[in-house]
């Protein structure tokens, strides 16, 4: 009689930690998709200021001196901008690009010369410039190439004294990343 009651104790106790096991990860489930629509929406409001701030300016209408002033507005307004670039469709800049080099300036990630190259790399003013105005293009996520914090470059199109071009700037990701993380 000992045998079967330890049998079943045994298949009791399994079951049990089967069904704890799938209630835990469906409440991990639940977390990671909360985080993930938290980080989105967070993301998609950054990103709509960066376009609002550059849609506030003709830029077919900016002295260069002007130009320059305006990609610093789009920088400054937001901590989390590591960069910002007025580029042709072939990722050449036309104007900047803009950022703290060294250390940090107001709150501003710092770049090297070498990571403001590789944002102007991967800056999508291509694609932004062949999809139109009206939208704003995400690189995927990539790691600086300095310290491997995340970050993503945007682009959003505009009309240049010079022709198309898109107005450009690298987000860092580092504090949205430390959320999901820490």
């Amino acid at each position: 009689a000992a045998i079967p009651l330890a049998t079943v104790g045994f298949l009791t106790l399994r079951w049990n930690q089967d069904a704890l096991e799938v209630e835990i990860r469906a409440r991990h489930d639940a977390v990671a998709h909360h985080a993930a629509q938290s980080l989105a929406t967070e993301i998609g409001g950054l990103v709509r200021r960066r376009d609002r701030a550059a849609g506030s300016f003709d830029w077919a209408r900016l002295t260069p001196a002007e130009t320059e002033g305006a990609l610093r507005l789009v920088y400054r307004e937001d901590a989390r901008v590591s960069a910002a670039a007025l580029c042709e469709a072939s990722g050449r800049p036309l104007a900047g690009p803009v950022f703290a080099a060294g250390a940090a300036a107001d709150g501003h990630p710092p770049l090297t010369d070498s990571e403001a190259a590789d944002f102007l790399r991967r800056a999508p003013s291509g694609r932004a410039l062949a999809e139109g105005s009206g939208v704003v293009v995400l690189s995927p996520v990539y790691p600086s190439i300095r310290d491997g914090r995340a970050r993503v470059a945007l682009a959003m199109p505009r009309q240049c004294a010079a022709g198309p071009c898109a107005v450009c700037a690298e987000l860092d990701l580092a504090d949205l990343a430390g959320r999901l993380t820490g």
